[in-house]
C-alpha cells in the first residue's frame, strides 16, 4: 500500500499542472504571510511605545485622484509640550473618512511626540490583515493542491 502511494507522489509531482501552482502558491502565501506578521508586530511594538494621548484634530484633507476618481488622505494636528505637530495619514480611502475638523484622539511617544498614531486611521491595518488572509490561503491552496488534483484525477 505504502508503494502505491509513493508511485502516485511521483506521478503527481512529475506533472506540471500539479507542482507548478503548487510550488508558487506555497512559495508565495509563505512570503506574504511571514511579511505582514513581521509588519503588524514592528505597528505592535510601535503603537506599545506610545503610551500617552492628546486630542488631535484633522487639520487638512489631501485629495488625489486616479482612473477611478478621487482618493482622500487626512493630516491629523496635535499640541504636545505647547509645539504644535502634524501627523499625515499613510493611507488613502474613496470615500472621504474623515473631513477638516473632525476631532480624534492621538496616541504619541512621551519621548518622541512626533511618533504618533491615530485610533480612528486603521487603513493600514486592515490592508495588512487582508493580505495576510490572502497570503494564508495561498499557502493553503498551495500545500493541499497536489492532494486535490489527485483526488479528482480518480
Amino acid at each position: 500500500m505504502i508503494e502505491a502511494f509513493e508511485g502516485e507522489l511521483t506521478v503527481m509531482w512529475t506533472e506540471p499542472v500539479v507542482w507548478i501552482p503548487a510550488v508558487s502558491m506555497t512559495i508565495g502565501g509563505l512570503i506574504t504571510v511571514i511579511v505582514c506578521v513581521v509588519l503588524l508586530r514592528r505597528r505592535r511594538r510601535f503603537r506599545d511605545t506610545c503610551t500617552a494621548t492628546v486630542p488631535g484634530i484633522v487639520s487638512e484633507v489631501r485629495e488625489d485622484s486616479d482612473n477611478d476618481g478621487t482618493l482622500w488622505s487626512p493630516t491629523f494636528s496635535y499640541t504636545v509640550d505647547g509645539r504644535e505637530r502634524t501627523l499625515e495619514s499613510g493611507t488613502w480611502s474613496r470615500p472621504a473618512r474623515f473631513k477638516e475638523g473632525d476631532a480624534v484622539t492621538v496616541h504619541y511617544d512621551p519621548f518622541q511626540p512626533d511618533h504618533a498614531w491615530v485610533r480612528e486611521d486603521r487603513g493600514g491595518t486592515i490592508l495588512l490583515f487582508a493580505f495576510l488572509a490572502g497570503g494564508s490561503l495561498d499557502l493553503i491552496v498551495g500545500v493541499v493542491w497536489p492532494f486535490l488534483w489527485s483526488a479528482l484525477q480518480q
